[in-house]
């Protein structure tokens, strides 16, 4: 119900409606039919929207941390609370709106792209071990290649040792396979 107000405020802007992968966006495109500037859309990963975005709308979605980690500001629209369902991570990298005219107050406010205020940075820290310094994949080469020399098996030995290392190569299909149904 709140499609059309959000997207008149945000206008000439778009609204991109991102829905969760578990909800069905018909219910999405229901909503925004007849709005213009409203497009429901759900492809590719979440990190390109986000830096695109001028800013997020969330309940209770860990996108909110993925946003405060490319320096998108994010709201929390949260107009009923319940103490049970409610995400503490993602609301507090997020400034909280608990009724329409705050989120749209909040949305014609948006500040600049940027790294999130040092409170909420602050605590984001205590989640993500490397918001500040080295991406973590930049991070994982380095050990790898710190490590190097304990990640190369020496040959096998002889065909009973070769058939011992494939034997324990395919018997851990099974179980990764039953861990992966679980």
């Amino acid at each position: 119900a709140a499609i059309p107000e959000i997207a008149r405020a945000v206008a000439p802007m778009t609204l991109v409606i991102r829905p969760h992968p578990s909800e069905n966006p018909k219910s999405w495109e229901a909503a925004a039919a007849g709005v213009p500037n409203v497009k429901v859309i759900h492809e590719g990963p979440i990190g390109p929207w986000l830096m695109a975005a001028r800013g997020l709308i969330q309940n209770g979605c860990t996108s909110a941390v993925e946003a405060g980690v490319v320096g998108t500001p994010a709201l929390a629209f949260r107009p009923r609370v319940s103490e049970q369902f409610e995400v503490e991570l993602s609301n507090r990298v997020s400034r909280d709106c608990r009724s329409l005219p705050e989120l749209i107050t909040a949305l014609k406010s948006l500040p600049p792209k940027g790294p999130l205020p040092e409170k909420q940075l602050a605590y984001l820290r205590t989640h993500i071990a490397s918001v500040d310094g080295a991406f973590s994949c930049d991070r994982l080469l380095d050990a790898l290649d710190d490590h190097a020399d304990r990640l190369v098996a020496p040959p096998a030995r002889g065909a009973l040792a070769m058939a011992g290392t494939r034997l324990a190569h395919f018997r851990r299909y099974p179980l990764r396979d039953t861990i992966k149904g679980l």
